[in-house]
């Protein structure tokens, strides 16, 4: 009998057995992280407890959303007519912070809308979320995660000649497990560096000063040695993302290699924001 060998499965078997550390492939086609978004955004909506969305103020659902549409008009973003892009807010005043799973939704907790003081920089905020789904950090984490396990079983299926897809979906409920670690919020420090980056490239063609997203790591900052208050909240994103001074360093750096002019309110849309801002306490 004459064995087929299925080249590529050979290939994705030498991937898995690198070390789940340095392995950087992503395994899944995109629309597998709308699948797999689709499931997060189910579970998320199914937790108020945890993820209490935001109810009775669709006008401040849809500013978000209109921010984040003109992010999404840059031609840097790649994926604008391929994942679902939807944006929600969870009305948690205690949380500083904004998150994105697979597939384009992106959701902005209350605490950090009461935090900032002007719209480009939650402009720079979920532009940076977006990049996170852009480039596919969850899916890439994913598969780092599983490692081996994953990719000697994708490969099994394809020499076996089953249903690749079919084998997804029995790990789909494995990784749904996933939001309720927390696992998909976290990003190495290289995909919040490179979010960082694409943040000010997404801006640049956008009507916001393409380095807002610095606004939030200065009152990061500013506001690090507060006690009480937001002070367990600013020492967990530090414990989980790079220090502010090293992001600002890299910020500062591409607003002068880009020449940006400073700052001003034609740009930072703080008048408008401070609406939207005092309309929440």
């Amino acid at each position: 009998m004459k064995i087929k060998i299925n080249f590529f499965a050979v290939f994705v078997l030498l991937v898995a057995s690198i070390s789940c550390r340095s392995l950087d492939v992503n395994l899944f086609p995109t629309s597998y992280d709308l699948q797999l978004g689709a499931q997060f955004n189910e579970d998320i909506n199914a937790n108020p407890k945890e993820y209490p969305i935001l109810v009775g103020r669709d006008d401040v659902r849809q500013y978000i959303t209109n921010i984040g549409n003109k992010i999404l008009s840059s031609p840097d973003v790649k994926t604008r007519n391929e994942f679902v892009w939807k944006f929600e807010v969870i009305n948690d005043d205690s949380t500083i912070n904004a998150f994105c799973v697979p597939g384009g939704y992106v959701y902005v907790y209350t605490g950090l809308l009461k935090f900032i003081d002007d719209e480009a920089t939650l402009a720079g905020v979920i532009a940076h979320e977006i990049a996170h789904a852009e480039k596919r950090h969850s899916t890439r984490r994913i598969v780092s995660q599983l490692g081996i396990q994953l990719g000697v079983g994708y490969a099994t299926e394809l020499l076996l000649g089953k249903n690749a897809a079919a084998w997804q979906q029995q790990v789909v409920p494995l990784l749904g497990n996933m939001l309720a670690s927390g696992l998909v919020m976290y990003n190495s420090r290289e995909d919040e560096s490179e979010s960082d980056e694409y943040s000010f490239k997404y801006l640049k063609s956008t009507e916001y000063y393409p380095g807002a997203i610095k606004g939030f790591f200065e009152k990061m900052m500013e506001n690090n040695n507060q006690s009480g208050g937001i002070e367990a909240t600013v020492n967990k994103l530090f414990s989980t993302h790079p220090p502010p001074p090293d992001r600002l360093d890299k910020i500062n750096k591409m607003i002068k290699e880009a020449n940006c002019p400073p700052p001003s309110e034609n740009n930072l849309f703080k008048a408008r924001y401070t609406k939207i801002k005092q309309s929440l306490k």
